[in-house]
């Protein structure tokens, strides 16, 4: 992920003009892609943490995790795109909200120690 979305990160527009002629959707696909390609990078850590934690057999603290997530990730997207009307690269940006909340909380996890306590 790191290797092959850094050259994207840097030219969206012309990875995007290989896919398609259509200028437009080159223009305005540009910055969802950069943003995507960074969730992608949050994504690769975060998904390792949080299966770590589910493979601490503390599958219930992956529920919470998961339900206070997603719960971000709606209010995220509801504020910023029902109520304000944001661009699709602010669409986009509720990945970060997601994999960056799965990610804290895993590393939450890990450094209280916490799942040292878990017993199976």
């Amino acid at each position: 992920a790191f290797v092959l979305g850094f050259p994207i990160l840097l030219f969206p527009k012309q990875f995007l003009s290989m896919l398609t002629s259509d200028i437009e959707i080159v223009q305005m696909g540009a910055d969802a892609l950069q943003i995507v390609v960074v969730a992608i990078w949050i994504l690769s850590v975060s998904t390792v943490l949080f299966h770590a934690v589910l493979g601490v057999g503390n599958t219930r603290m992956n529920l919470y995790m998961e339900f206070i997530a997603i719960i971000l990730y709606l209010s995220y997207t509801y504020y910023f795109i029902e109520i304000k009307k944001n661009e699709l690269a602010i669409a986009w940006m509720a990945e970060w909200m997601y994999w960056g909340s799965m990610l804290l909380m895993s590393m939450w996890y890990f450094k209280t120690g916490r799942w040292k306590e878990h017993v199976l």
